[in-house]
Formats: C-alpha cells, structure tokens, sequence
C-alpha cells in the first residue's frame, strides 16, 4: 500500500487521547513523518482547543491532588512517622496557572521538535460554514449544534488550504462529525493506529509481511488471551482507577478479577520490524470482579461533627463488560510464503475505552461503623 497523501492533518481528539506529548503512537507518527518527509499540520483552531484542554486537565488535577493530600492526612497519617513514605506527603499543590504556562512551553516544544505546521484559519470562509449551518449540512446536520462551529471552522480551513495549495491530505480524527465529513480534498483515518498501518505497509514486502501474519493470527491470539485471564490484575485495575473518581464508590477496594470471556474485535499491525510487529487491538472483556466499597447515597452529613451517618458498607461480586485497547508486540519468522513462528510476546499499554455493569452480584451490604 502506498500513502496517497504527503500531508497529515491532526485533530484536537488525537491530541487528547495521547496525552498531549506523551503518547507513544502520536510520537511513532510524528517521527516517522519527519523521516518521510509528511508534513504534519493542524489548525490553528486546534491549537487553540488542545490550550484548552490542558488547562481543563490541570484544574480537574488541582482538585484530585487536593483529594489525595486530604485523605493523605487524614488517613495515613501514621505514615509520617516511616522514613520511606514521608515524600509522598510532600506532594506539592497545584497552581493552574503557573503548571499552565508549564506545559504550554512543553506542548509548543513538542509542536516545533516535530516540524508541526500551525494553518492559520483566516483563509476560512465564514460564508460557506454559516450557509452549512442554516441549511443543516455537515458538520452541523439536523441537530444544528452550535458547539460545532469550531469543527467547521477547522473543516473549513482544511478545504481550503488544500485548495491553496493544490494537494490533498488524510485527516486523523475520531470525531463523529468529522468522520460523516465527505469530502474531494481530504480522507478521514479514524485513529492514529490505522495510520500506523498506513505507514507499516506502505512497501510490497510489509504489505504481503501483514497479509501472510493476518492469515495466521489465530494462534498469536489464543496465547493473547490466555495471557489476559492469568494476568488480571491489569485489566482489573483499569475499571478501579475509572470507578474511582465516582462519588458512588467511597473507599473502595478491589481484588483481581476472574476473566469470564475474551473477544477481540480489532487488531491493526501498526508497525513491522525484522521479527517483530507492533499491533494495536480492541478487545471486549467479560471479567468478575470483587469490590467493597462505602455507600453513601442514604447517609445523612453531620456538619458539627464532620461525619456522615447511614453509611453501609458494600461487598459485590458482579460482572463488568470491559472494552479495552491493547498496545501489543508479536514476535514472527518468515520464508519466503511460510509462516515459521508467530507468537505473542506482549502487552506494553493498556486502556479502559469504556464499560457497563452487565450483572449485579451483592455480597454483603452491612451498616458502617466510624
């Protein structure tokens, strides 16, 4: 497969998803961009949005960080007293302006080391979005919602530059209402992995390398999943960290889970190397998981004493459905049409998408002593 297009735009979601900088698939992109010569743009737009996204993270962090030094304090102060954990009583507060400017410096960095093009969207037609908007049209469509000005802006100013300049480009983005876009002038890639791809297979021995692995990843997979329900503590932190910033689940406490069934709904190759492939997958995972936590949706707050009352404590056993993306690696051997070995070897990253409780299991429900 070769890529159609010498120019990559980035949307403000892909951004997001990858940490701003630290994503290791926004890095293999941008990295091997600069080594083929792809330039990568974004609008200027979304520079704007990713400003200010950082600073919505930095003051969702102030309030989490406020948590932790609280319960800190409050829970663990015994803790003080043992040499090993006295720094991590030493966790500095967050100042959101300060951190701000912080990482708007590490962020411009992060932009100019990768050669990333910043289109200025003045070469947008404000005439062409309003008529989109009044004529219900895409990006707008018939919900008309004005929180979708920025995307046609953005949409905008990509038709346009492209237009300018006489090229045509791929676009990354998991917007929905970017991804329904149609357009002459640009290609919409939903994910960075898929890009990858792109890339992986963009010379006729990769693309017959990914062919004869595809042919072949029935085994690769079964090991994978074996993998998965021996080692859940992963899987099954993922659900705790997310559950945790739930009001619902106070105090809460986890143990590994038990993997009930596994389906992989995806796998793209996202990078071959001599005997060894990169892949990103998207799995469903059906796990139980045992949970006790305090629940406080009948308790009563007592000001004067700095107490709730009614609080009962919670044991479940239930079962969650899990959807997860996995950063994998596999290693392979091949000659010539045959496939030698082709074994899974990895999991370096794993990510909660989404999940839903799909069967309640309680326990124990017992009233809570302070």
């Amino acid at each position: 497969m070769i890529l159609k297009h010498s120019v990559i735009f980035l949307d403000t979601n892909v951004f997001q998803s990858q940490n701003f900088t630290t994503g290791r698939n926004l890095n293999d992109l941008l990295k091997i961009s600069n080594e083929q010569e792809i330039q990568i743009c974004i609008v200027d737009i979304t520079y704007r949005e990713c400003l200010k996204r950082i600073e919505s993270n930095l003051t969702k962090s102030k309030t989490a960080v406020k948590k932790i030094i609280a319960s800190l304090n409050k829970d663990c102060n015994i803790l003080r007293q043992l040499d090993h954990y006295k720094p991590f009583f030493e966790i500095p507060k967050v100042d959101v302006g300060v951190e701000y400017s912080n990482m708007k410096e590490i962020f411009d960095e992060f932009l100019s080391d990768y050669k990333v093009e910043i289109v200025n969207s003045d070469i947008a037609n404000h005439v062409e979005v309003f008529d989109q908007y009044f004529n219900k049209e895409k990006p707008f469509g018939l919900g008309q919602k004005k929180d979708e000005f920025p995307d046609a802006f953005i949409i905008n100013t990509i038709e346009h530059w492209c237009k300018l300049n006489n090229v045509s480009t791929f676009v990354i983005s998991s917007d929905n209402d970017m991804i329904d876009y149609k357009s002459k002038n640009f290609d919409v890639i939903e994910s960075l992995g898929e890009m990858l791809h792109h890339f992986a297979t963009a010379t006729e021995l990769n693309e017959r390398v990914d062919n004869l692995l595809m042919d072949n990843i029935g085994d690769p997979l079964e090991e994978l999943i074996s993998h998965l329900k021996i080692n859940t503590d992963e899987v099954t932190l993922l659900l705790y960290q997310r559950l945790l910033t739930d009001p619902y689940y106070v105090g809460l406490e986890y143990e590994p889970g038990d993997v009930k069934d596994t389906h992989v709904d995806s796998l793209i190759i996202t990078s071959i190397e001599e005997n060894t492939i990169q892949a990103e997958l998207r799995v469903k995972i059906i796990i139980q998981i045992p949970f006790t936590y305090n629940d406080l949706s009948l308790a009563n707050y007592d000001s004067e004493d700095d107490r709730y009352w009614n609080i009962y404590h919670v044991s479940e056993n239930s079962i969650y459905e899990l959807d997860l993306s996995l950063m994998t690696e596999f290693i392979y051997e091949i000659e010539g049409d045959e496939v030698l070995e082709f074994s899974f070897d990895s999991i370096y990253d794993y990510s909660l998408n989404d999940f839903d409780k799909i069967e309640e299991n309680i326990d124990s429900v017992s009233e809570f002593e302070d």
